[in-house]
């Protein structure tokens, strides 16, 4: 049986509607091996910028859509598993729902772990 996690990327923590939905389909739990903690070092080891510079930034993303694009590539590496969805999306048997929006200093990340099993959260990543 998997264990299926979305994975909502917001542009603004303020935002209603999220700018990206991804499902996962294996291994969607926070723990050891699965999607969480790879989500949790990716978030923690990029940065968001507003333009790029002649010399590159490590890990650097120009803007919450380059992040999201540079995320689903880090995640996908074959047919299956990984799937784009409508923004917002929920009901797809989902057992945790990830959030990744800006922090508030606006070039780090926060991520937050929600198990729908019990509505617990945790916040993996402050920012």
């Amino acid at each position: 049986m998997s264990t299926r996690a979305l994975i909502h990327v917001y542009a603004d923590l303020e935002d209603e509607i999220p700018l990206t939905t991804i499902y996962k389909h294996f291994d969607g739990y926070p723990t050891k091996h699965g999607v969480g903690e790879t989500l949790k070092r990716y978030v923690v080891d990029s940065r968001i910028v507003n333009g790029l510079s002649m010399d590159p930034v490590p890990d650097a993303h120009n803007g919450m859509g380059c992040f999201t694009a540079s995320l689903i590539k880090h995640l996908k590496d074959a047919p299956g598993d990984v799937y784009i969805e409508k923004p917002g999306v929920s009901g797809l048997y989902e057992s945790y729902i990830y959030t990744i929006a800006p922090a508030e200093d606006k070039s780090k990340l926060i991520l937050i772990v929600r198990d729908t099993s019990d509505e617990s959260q945790e916040l993996l990543v402050a920012g």
